[in-house]
């Protein structure tokens, strides 16, 4: 009588092998198949890896951190001049209020008496310093402001509603911003681009004698 062969279930311990063979057969797929290109993914893929991990853990991390503390600091100021403008009256004489903004603080002060906020403006798509300066006047000074980060390229201008005046504020952008970040990217990813350049110059001088040979083989 023939014995029929009964298949073996599958265990657990096989489940890391079955899938480790659909991703080499995955790999086999999506990969090129000569040399060339294989060893070219060899180098530019770990690089790429590590400047992306870089690009987020270090870079993100910190430019959001020192655009943090930068934007504290602008509405400190902006704070404490409303705070000194409340409570110690300046009798519709605001000269010496504008002068210590602009000598002590750096900050260029206008107050418009009767003023009104203008109307909101649409929000940057993606502007870290908006998102960050909005929250950070709406925590310490909470009343209602105008913001314009994107109208002028170098400045910040900045309008709170303090009882009848409207405070305008305008700074220059590096003082909440910070701006330093995109030089390091871009020497990051020009130096890149120049070491890849010269491996690649050096791979195909090394892989050419190899492609040679398998050919007279």
């Amino acid at each position: 009588m023939e014995e029929i062969a009964i298949p073996r279930p599958r265990s657990a311990d096989d489940l890391p092998l079955t899938l480790y063979k659909r991703f080499s057969r995955f790999l086999e797929r999506v990969l090129p198949g000569r040399l060339f290109p294989r060893a070219l993914i060899i180098i530019i893929a770990p690089m790429v890896l590590l400047q992306s991990v870089l690009l987020y853990v270090f870079l993100e991390r910190h430019w959001d951190k020192v655009t943090k503390r930068l934007s504290r600091a602008v509405t400190r100021d902006i704070a404490m001049l409303i705070d000194v403008y409340e409570t110690y009256p300046q009798d519709g004489n605001y000269n010496e209020l504008i002068r210590m903004a602009g000598q002590q603080l750096d900050l260029n002060l206008s107050i418009h008496k009767g003023g009104k906020l203008p109307d909101a403006k649409p929000r940057p798509f993606f502007s870290l310093l908006d998102k960050t300066l909005r929250r950070r006047i709406r925590r310490q000074i909470n009343r209602p402001f105008w913001i314009d980060t994107v109208g002028q390229t170098n400045y910040i201008d900045i309008r709170i509603k303090v009882d009848d005046a409207v405070f305008r504020i305008i700074t220059l952008r590096k003082r909440a911003y910070a701006s330093n970040s995109y030089i390091f990217v871009i020497w990051m990813f020009g130096t890149s681009l120049v070491l890849i350049g010269v491996s690649v110059i050096f791979l195909r001088n090394q892989i050419r004698p190899i492609q040679a040979l398998a050919r007279a083989a």
